[in-house]
């Protein structure tokens, strides 16, 4: 109390205090005057008991400093006032308030009107209640301009109109526009007669509770909700049809840090839906459509996902197509660490929708340092078919996690055409160690039906001596395929032999008798039984075979 006392009897210390005071509270917040009057009680009690003398003096200073609050601080400090025995010097607020001097109030004038250049509202009001008298406004009026023209807005071009517009808001503003005189009494006769509800006996607990639900976070949350879901339904003016947009993008990130996912999604698809109805708001609504991208939605997507209906799964999908394919990559991220089976399907059905429009941003994911994301990538290249992005995945078939080489082999595999067939080829004829190890040991464990196309690529195209394990077993793989093409491929290495490798013939011949013998179909059984009669004696031999234990 001592160093408070020091401080605000030295006028520059005293302002480094007030803005110390405001930059520890918000200057325009109730906090900003509590924190004020809560100093300022404390000292003059003390100063009362201690130093009864200097009290008048602390009091003046106190009033100085009044002086440098803000607008909205002034307020408080005369609503305060109005709190205390009307006015009766009784408490601090009124004290300091009864002790302010013109020069104190034209400052206070002068410092708000160069902070807001111009005059607000509430500076009107708390002025004018500071002020009632028409003259002696004209004289503080007179006083703060002199402060307010030496200071960097008075050498500003256009002060004289700008002072002048101060003047009349300051000396005339009136609320009768707004507030009816009836309306009026009633609000002032509430700031001094407010009625505690609960304390009443004649409501019952329930119509309390009613009235206490209309006001709770979740209602007004919805409250907010509505207003800016009608705004962008009437708003026609396509500039502040943006600025809308804006503010609803803002307000649905805020929805979903605080868990309201379905609320968020409902607020951008309005976004979505509402910018289709006019041409002008579509390059507003997506640049604001993308900062979902790269906001909290996308980071807790996953979680939001796991659990939300149909309805809500819907109306995220929506959005993350009108954004387009620059939130691609953070879904994938996202994508690619989720565990849970429901939502990791839902995010792969969003991807898959955006097709080819999605193979552009997928293929930036291939050099991702996270092998997760670059598995992931494959994944949405094979969903989204085709053949324009199969050159992509050449370096992820040589990768050094297995995992991503596995889905970049899948990938190819159920390509089915020609091109991938090769590309994985020459894979295995460039890789070594362990990653064509891998690769091909990935494709001979390979039983799915779409990989056919590749297993008769192996076996007309691919040098049986640079890897016999793989071409053996795309010779047993088309034994399980009942189809005139895997037949004609089975008759052409039965009949192919390689008299360098006379043993490694024998056994590729042996495993391709046995195929067409598993297929079991009659155009199989007659390729068997001609290559026992027409074909060289390894060729007879092993149809032979494969016919005698069919029998």
């Amino acid at each position: 109390m001592r160093l408070l006392l020091e401080i605000i009897g030295d006028s520059t210390r005293l302002a480094e205090f007030m803005s110390r005071l405001e930059a520890a509270t918000d200057s325009r917040s109730d906090a900003h005057v509590a924190a004020f009057m809560s100093l300022l009680r404390g000292l003059a009690e003390w100063t009362g008991r201690h130093h009864p003398e200097q009290l008048e003096t602390v009091l003046t200073h106190a009033s100085q400093a009044a002086g440098r609050l803000s607008a909205e601080g002034m307020l408080g400090l005369l609503a305060q006032r109005q709190r205390d025995k009307s006015g009766s010097g009784g408490d601090v607020a009124s004290a300091v308030v009864n002790r302010m001097t013109d020069a104190t109030m034209s400052q206070f004038v002068a410092r708000s009107v160069i902070s807001e250049r111009g005059a607000s509202e509430r500076l009107a009001q708390a002025f004018q209640a500071l002020a009632p008298d028409t003259e002696r406004q004209r004289q503080l009026l007179a006083l703060a301009e002199n402060e307010v023209s030496s200071s960097e807005l008075g050498d500003e071009e256009g002060f004289a109109e700008l002072w002048q517009r101060v003047e009349g808001m300051l000396t005339s503003y009136s609320d009768k526009t707004f507030v009816s005189e009836e309306y009026g009494r009633e609000l002032s006769s509430a700031r001094t007669q407010a009625v505690d509800v609960e304390r009443l006996s004649e409501d019952p607990p329930e119509r309390v509770a009613a009235w206490l639900a209309t006001v709770s976070d979740a209602a007004l949350r919805g409250l907010d909700d509505l207003l800016l879901l009608d705004l962008l339904a009437i708003e026609q003016d396509a500039l502040r049809w943006r600025d809308v947009a804006d503010t609803a993008t803002t307000h649905a990130e805020d929805l979903v840090r605080a868990g309201k996912f379905d609320a968020a999604c409902h607020l951008a698809d309005a976004v979505v839906c509402e910018s289709h109805k006019d041409a002008a708001r579509l390059l507003h609504a997506q640049a604001a459509l993308e900062r979902f991208a790269r906001g909290p939605m996308m980071k807790h997507v996953a979680a939001q996902l796991r659990s939300a209906d149909e309805e809500t799964y819907e109306r995220f999908k929506t959005v993350c197509h009108a954004i387009g394919p620059p939130v691609i990559a953070p879904l994938a991220e996202v994508l690619s660490a989720e565990q849970d089976a429901r939502s990791r399907r839902r995010l792969r059905d969003v991807l898959v929708g955006f097709g080819a429009q999605g193979r552009e941003s997928v293929q930036q994911l291939m050099s991702a340092p996270n092998w997760e994301v670059r598995r992931t990538a494959a994944f949405l290249l094979r969903e989204f078919g085709g053949s324009e992005g199969l050159k992509e995945l050449v370096p992820l078939v040589a990768d050094t996690e297995p995992l991503v080489q596995r889905e970049a082999v899948q990938a190819l595999l159920m390509n089915g055409n020609q091109e991938a067939s090769g590309i994985l080829l020459n894979a295995i004829r460039t890789t070594s160690g362990r990653v064509r190890e891998t690769l091909v040991s990935e494709l001979t464990n390979m039983r799915d039906v779409r990989s056919a196309p590749f297993f008769r690529h192996v076996v007309r195209h691919m040098d049986r001596r640079i890897e016999p394990r793989l071409y053996v077993a795309a010779i047993e793989a088309l034994g399980t395929l009942a189809n005139q093409e895997a037949i004609e491929v089975l008759r052409y290495a039965l009949y192919h032999g390689d008299w360098k490798a006379p043993l490694e013939t024998r056994r590729i011949r042996a495993a391709a008798a046995s195929a067409l013998r598993r297929i079991g179909a009659p155009p199989a059984i007659d390729v068997l039984r001609e290559a026992t009669h027409r074909g060289t004696r390894g060729v007879r031999t092993a149809a032979r075979d494969a016919m005698a234990e069919m029998d």
